[in-house]
């Protein structure tokens, strides 16, 4: 009998499909968001659709957890790892920031037919957009009270609520790994087991009150249930059959959102499994612009909903935000993020470059005679 491959033995750090995976959840939460921004309902007889689409934050941190669990392990430094998770998130982030305050704002309160000077005074003006919401905690969303004559008023960029969450997760790694937990995957697999059920009794049992820590739990769970399968990838089998029980089980979980939380490792298991199976040269992304899809579709079809386009009519905006937003997200991958993730490794050639090697004369054994 033919043995079953491990993912392990199929995930390859160079080959893989994480970028194109991470791009197509980027244009999914574009999706998800159409119908809102464009003032109408999803269809809610496509429980299956509605489901994946709510779980699009859910796979962005299964594969946080994979990946920057594995980063630690490679280097498992905290100076260094913090280092990279910051410049990973943050220069992006502060320049949509800045972006959304001073550019985007004005130019929604001029289509609108406001004073654009009006945005940069006030409580909530764009200084204060940019320098309240720089921790990643969304302070307010607004820009001094826009944009407003749209479906969603009073918001300029909903997308930026989850990135807390991802911090929270990158500290976490570091916590854990300076405490030696990561050395142990079972005990890693016991507490990814405790905060998916508390999840699970939250999501079904808590009050609106407890959205916070319900949410917390949400992101937790799937982050450890991405390091989860990184410590056992070379126990977890590949197989036709094992994915084909894995999709079946997160259909079921897709169209029953009760049970969800249940069905998620299956989920998990075969995302990852996918991400490790896309392996093709053609299939890799020279530029992941998923962040900056991530950062820049929302106030994108905000401006556009502000101009009468896509009003009522989701796809349209959808297909009108996607051809504005993938431009941006290049921009911001090859000016900014690309550039601020490289500028360690740049720093450290050149000081190693400026330390002049020291020659020492040969021993007198050696001298050739």
């Amino acid at each position: 009998m033919r043995p079953v491959q491990t993912l392990g033995a199929r995930y390859d750090p160079r080959r893989n499909g994480y970028d194109l995976i991470r791009l197509g959840l980027a244009c999914l939460v574009v999706t998800w968001h159409s119908f809102p921004l464009a003032g109408t309902d999803v269809d809610a007889s496509s429980s299956v659709v509605v489901g994946f689409l709510e779980t699009t934050l859910d796979l962005f941190f299964a594969i946080s957890g994979f990946l920057v669990l594995a980063s630690w392990e490679r280097l498992p430094r905290v100076g260094r790892h913090l280092e990279a998770r910051f410049l990973r998130m943050f220069p992006g982030f502060w320049v949509c920031l800045v972006v959304t305050g001073f550019v985007v704002a004005p130019l929604g309160a001029w289509i609108a037919g406001t004073d654009p000077t009006a945005v940069f005074s006030g409580p909530h003006s764009a200084w204060a957009y940019v320098a309240a919401n720089a921790t990643t905690h969304m302070s307010f969303f607004d820009v001094a009270g826009t944009p407003t004559g749209v479906p969603l008023d009073g918001a300029w960029n909903g997308t930026l609520w989850s990135l807390q969450w991802e911090t929270f997760c990158y500290l976490m790694v570091v916590t854990l790994g300076v405490l030696g937990l990561w050395r142990h995957r079972r005990a890693v697999l016991a507490l990814a087991a405790v905060v998916l059920a508390a999840f699970l009794v939250a999501r079904t049992w808590g009050s609106p009150g407890l959205w916070l820590e319900t949410q917390t739990l949400r992101f937790v769970s799937h982050f450890l249930l991405g390091s989860v399968v990184y410590l056992y990838r070379d126990r977890l089998p590949v197989g036709r059959w094992w994915v084909a029980g894995a999709a079946a089980l997160s259909v079921v979980g897709l169209a029953v959102p009760a049970v969800s939380p249940l069905t998620a490792p299956a989920l998990v298991y075969l995302l990852h499994t996918t991400a490790a199976s896309l392996r093709h040269p053609r299939l890799r992304l020279r530029w992941d612009v998923s962040f900056g899809v991530f950062l820049y579709g929302y106030p994108v079809q905000q401006l556009l909903v502000l101009l009468g386009v896509g009003v009522g009519r989701p796809f349209l905006l959808l297909a009108a935000a996607l051809a504005v937003t993938l431009p941006l997200a290049w921009a911001s991958c090859v000016l900014v993020e690309r550039p601020v993730r490289e500028w360690p490794a740049r720093r450290r050639a050149r000081r190693a470059e400026t330390v002049l090697p020291v020659v020492l004369p040969a021993p007198a054994t050696e001298i050739p005679r």
